[in-house]
Parts: C-alpha cells; sequence; structure tokens
C-alpha cells in the first residue's frame, strides 16, 4: 500500500474528515509538515473537503523567513489559501512566565483555533508522526505519566486530527524523495538541548538498531492498545464519578463520598482524580501519576483533616468521609458583620440581599401553627421574644456558644462534635444574639430560641445562597 493511500484508510478508519469539511493544516515547512500538506491536498479532491494552510514564524531562527516563503511556495503551486501568522514567542514566554517552548506551543494552538473559527474550519490538522507518538511515550513514563498520560498523542482530540500517526518518519522521508520534494530543517530540532531531541536522537535509534528494528512500530502499536483500555476505564470511571461525586461550579470543587471512592478499583479511583483535575484545569503537564497516588493515600487516612497542594492552584482536602478537589481563589470575598435585625424593628417582612452571601427574607408571624414547623435546612422559625439584643450575621467568634439538648456548649465544641471539618468553620455563616449563637446556618438552632405553646410572635428567617 502506498502512503497515499495508507494515510487515506487511517484517516477513515478514524473519522478524521468528512465530505464538505473545511481543514486548516498547521505546516512549519519541516518533513512531515510538508509531506501532509501535499498529501492532505491530493486527498482533498478525492474526499471532497477545503484545504486552508496557515505558518507561525516563532521568529526566533534567523532562517524563519526562508521557512515562511517555502510554504508560501508550496501552497500557491497547489492553489491553497495560505495564512502567515507571525509571533514574537520571547516576548509571548516573558509575559506568560513560560519556556519558549511552552509559548511556541501554546501560540501556535491559540491561532489555530482562531482561524479555525474564522475559515470555519472543523478540523485542525497537525504533522505528528509515529516516531513523535514514541518519543512522548517514552518521555511521558520517564516523568511518571500514569495510563491516560502515557498515551500522550492521540488521532483526535476536539477539533485537532493527526493523519500521519501511524506513518513513520523514515516513510515520510522516503516519500519525499521518491516524489522530488525539498523541505526545510528547523536546527534546533537537531540539538540535544531538549529532553524530546535527546530521545529522538539517542533513545529511539539505540533501540532500533540494537533491540529492534520495529521498536517505533511497536510502541505506537502499543499506544493505540492502551488507548482502547483507557477509553473503557474512563467510562466506567465517569459511571462512579456521577455516583459518589459532586460538583460545586460557584466554588468550582468537587466532593467525593469517601465511603464509596473506597469502593472502587485503584485504577477507577485514579481516572475520578484525573476527571476531576482536568475539569478544574484545562492543563495536565504538570500533573503526574505521583500527585494522583498521593491523592488517593489521602483519601485512605483517617485522623483529623489533611490537605496537599496541587499543580495549577489545585488543592485536595480530606474532611472526614468528603474528599475535595477544588482551585484555590483569592478573589472570594468574606462576609464581615451585618446586623440584620435591630431588636425594636416593628417591620413585619424584610429582605436582605447581602454580596457574597445571598438573600436573607424575615417575617415576624402572630398566628402560627405549631404543627407546621417548616423542616427545610434553611427556613427556621424562632421565638421572636426570647431576643436579647439585634440579630447578626457573622462567622464564629471566642466566646461564642449555643444550647442543645446537652446544656450549654461552646460553639467550637458543637462543631467539633458534629464533624465540621477543622478548615471550614471559620467560614460556616452564625446567627448570633450577642454570644448566644441563634442558628449555626445549614445546620441547627438554638434550644433557647425554639417556639413553644407560651410563643407569641414567631421571626420565621429564609436563607437563599447566590
Amino acid at each position: 500500500m502506498n502512503l497515499e493511500n495508507k494515510v487515506k484508510a487511517y484517516i477513515e478508519r478514524n473519522n478524521m474528515i468528512a465530505r464538505g469539511d473545511t481543514v486548516l493544516a498547521g505546516i512549519s515547512g519541516g518533513a512531515d509538515s510538508t509531506c501532509l500538506l501535499v498529501l492532505l491536498h491530493k486527498l482533498s479532491k478525492d474526499m471532497d473537503f477545503s484545504l486552508v494552510v496557515v505558518h507561525v514564524n516563532h521568529g526566533l531562527r534567523t532562517d524563519a523567513e526562508d521557512d515562511a516563503l517555502y510554504v508560501k511556495k508550496l501552497c500557491r503551486e497547489r492553489d491553497i489559501t495560505y495564512i502567515l501568522h507571525e509571533a514574537d514567542i520571547k516576548a509571548i514566554a516573558a509575559e506568560k512566565a513560560m519556556t519558549e517552548e511552552e509559548a511556541g506551543r501554546y501560540e501556535r494552538y491559540r491561532v489555530f483555533e482562531e482561524l479555525s473559527s474564522q475559515y470555519n474550519a472543523g478540523k485542525i490538522a497537525i504533522a505528528h508522526n509515529q516516531n513523535d507518538l514514541a518519543e512522548t511515550m517514552l518521555y511521558n513514563m520517564f516523568r511518571g505519566s500514569g495510563l491516560h498520560g502515557v498515551i500522550g498523542i492521540r488521532p483526535i482530540r476536539g477539533k485537532i486530527i493527526r493523519p500521519l500517526l501511524e506513518t513513520s518518519r523514515a516513510e515520510i522521508e522516503q516519500y519525499l524523495d521518491e516524489n522530488g520534494i525539498s523541505y526545510c530543517t528547523d536546527s534546533t530540532n537537531l540539538e540535544d538541548d531538549h529532553a524530546r531531541n535527546r530521545i529522538r536522537h539517542h533513545i529511539l535509534p539505540y533501540a532500533t538498531d540494537e533491540i529492534n528494528d520495529k521498536a517505533i512500530e511497536h510502541l505506537a502499536h502499543t499506544a493505540a492498545s492502551l488507548e482502547k483500555a483507557d477509553e473503557y476505564i474512563r467510562f466506567k470511571a465517569r459511571e462512579e464519578m456521577d455516583i459518589l461525586a459532586e460538583y460545586d461550579d460557584r466554588n468550582r470543587k468537587y466532593t467525593l463520598d469517601l465511603k464509596e471512592f473506597a469502593k472502587c478499583p485503584e485504577i477507577i479511583k485514579e481516572n475520578i482524580i484525573l476527571l476531576c483535575m482536568e475539569k478544574l484545569t484545562p492543563h495536565r503537564k504538570d500533573i503526574t501519576s505521583t500527585h494522583v497516588y498521593n491523592i488517593i493515600r489521602l483519601s485512605e487516612t483517617t485522623d483529623g483533616s489533611k490537605k496537599i497542594d496541587l499543580p495549577y492552584e489545585l488543592t485536595a482536602l480530606r474532611e472526614y468521609d468528603k474528599l475535595h478537589i477544588y482551585k484555590e481563589s483569592d478573589d472570594k470575598e468574606l462576609v464581615q458583620e451585618i446586623q440584620i435585625l435591630s431588636k425594636d424593628e416593628i417591620t413585619i417582612r424584610k429582605e436582605q440581599v447581602i454580596k457574597g452571601f445571598g438573600t436573607i427574607l424575615i417575617d415576624k408571624i402572630k398566628d402560627f401553627d405549631l404543627q407546621n414547623i417548616p423542616e427545610d435546612t434553611y427556613t427556621k422559625m424562632f421565638d421572636y421574644d426570647k431576643i436579647q439584643a439585634s440579630l447578626v450575621l457573622r462567622h464564629r467568634q471566642k466566646g461564642d456558644y449555643i444550647l442543645t439538648g446537652n446544656g450549654r456548649q461552646s460553639l467550637n465544641k458543637y462543631m467539633i462534635n458534629e464533624k465540621i471539618p477543622a478548615a471550614k468553620r471559620d467560614n460556616v455563616y452564625i446567627l448570633a444574639d450577642n454570644d448566644h449563637v441563634l442558628w449555626v446556618i445549614g445546620y441547627r438552632i438554638s434550644s433557647g430560641y425554639k417556639i413553644d405553646s407560651s410563643t407569641k410572635t414567631v421571626l420565621q428567617i429564609k436563607v437563599m445562597e447566590e
């Protein structure tokens, strides 16, 4: 099978391109991308799709302009729409605190996405090949990736398609030579400055020369098998996640039920953790199998509350039988002490909106039914006449107490007995009458304010979150 037929079969097998599609191809001018351009141009006629080419000049090499002119020439000869994007990668790297390699990748994909929308291109073709897949697999294994990460490069990811992923670099160069097609050589690819280059120049050649001449092909086949296994495992992990995890969109936090989590096989646990982190951050580069392992071990501890810090400002916090995974935020506004009711107010109904907290509805009720007391967690009734001063919404303070069935308790002791996590106690809102806690919102009210047959006026308070 010649290369054109092989690549066409791979595209069709993976449903990469449909008739009528517009494909945006990122072309650098190197051997891989030049081969991709030539093949896509030939296949576009047979498969009935449109092709647009974009070349990103990173501005890092003195000969970079020659690459841009070469790609432009290839497109002009084939009547392909050509777009040149010039970027200052050094400036982008400095602005975003990235390496130049990271900044280059960031800018390329940003431009690809922007232009794909502009040209209504539903597919973005990248020239990754079988050797790139093998290099990425080894690189990820060496730095500690789990099953999902070790696969590295997939045939399809969103709009991104990789038609050459089953094609080796040797096949690409042979095809270009046989068809008399020249290509550019990026001098930085010949250096050993980056780990990937060292794998490319030393490890893979040694593997193919000294161990197995089909080592690269075998790594690619292994990646394909692992991808199938990974897809199934992640499908099962999502099923379990729907049962045992809750997502708080407002606070960008996942909460896992550790009793149910403990029943899952280890591989399912790992993938639930990864799925949570993928939801919270678009980045994966610095999240390794060690981080996932540490979170699972954290979930198995039982003494008090513990947390670990993760890359990209993520945090994993275990509190009793819950595991929270969330993204730290510095922009939350904490509600300070706010008076919501003065004892001498005559108002029958009052509504107060409090930024950062929600809305409080207050009603004074004279005609009430003791048999019809609300059981809603956030709607409570109190004996209005037992209030001594003014009601204040605030967080806990030293000296606060609450009356329970066991008598008077310090608020701190009550929170410990109720297993309110230590990290959460300072953020729990309370309604207080001086240092007597009327209501620990979301938990219980003080028995000192409960209504009974002697109650003349009921104060009903309802809390609605933002």
